[in-house]
């Protein structure tokens, strides 16, 4: 990758695309234990309609990334808008918009955490770790907080688009994990 960061870029072939870095649906991470998962990221050019990028948390890789049974990421949808999402297969809460916009070739840290008590928090920094900004579910959105149990949750990121010659591209810096591991 371009600078020792991890790249992704979709082919200019006009057609559906994805790919996806995940933990092979190896499912270690306990939705009711506490965890944190982080990214460093860079979205390298403005999102266009047809591109979708989301990075969390999920349960066994799906294509479609709304037909997950579980997950909680953080997602552009075909414009630079950075939403928040969390499905733990009662309640689907999609596409919150947080009301930051990510500015293209610039370097943002992400997290997701769970205390372990109930709440999970979003979190995004700036390259230098300044300007925090943080979003839950409920005190945010007035939605219901996700409640996983002990189901298992991997995580992803991925990068899709729907059709046309576009070529969304990421580069990835960190992507780490600390928590309690599921046995």
């Amino acid at each position: 990758g371009y600078g020792g960061q991890f790249n992704i870029q979709l082919a200019s072939t006009s057609e559906a695309e994805q790919v996806a870095l995940e933990w092979g649906n190896n499912l270690i991470i306990k939705g009711n234990l506490p965890f944190l998962v982080t990214a460093r990221i860079q979205v390298v050019h403005t999102m266009a309609a047809n591109e979708i990028l989301a990075w969390g948390l999920m349960s066994n890789y799906t294509s479609v990334l709304d037909q997950a049974t579980r997950n909680a990421w953080f997602k552009q949808d075909g414009s630079n808008s950075l939403l928040i999402e969390a499905d733990d297969n009662s309640t689907d809460t999609d596409d919150k918009d947080t009301g930051v916009d990510i500015t293209a070739a610039t370097w943002y840290w992400y997290s997701i955490a769970q205390d372990g008590l109930g709440t999970l928090r979003y979190g995004l920094a700036d390259a230098r770790l300044q300007n925090f900004r943080s979003w839950t579910m409920s005190k945010n959105f007035s939605a219901n907080e996700p409640s996983f149990g002990a189901n298992g949750l991997q995580p992803v990121i991925a990068v899709q688009k729907a059709s046309g010659t576009t070529q969304p591209q990421i580069y990835i810096d960190w992507w780490g994990f600390c928590g309690e591991r599921a046995q």
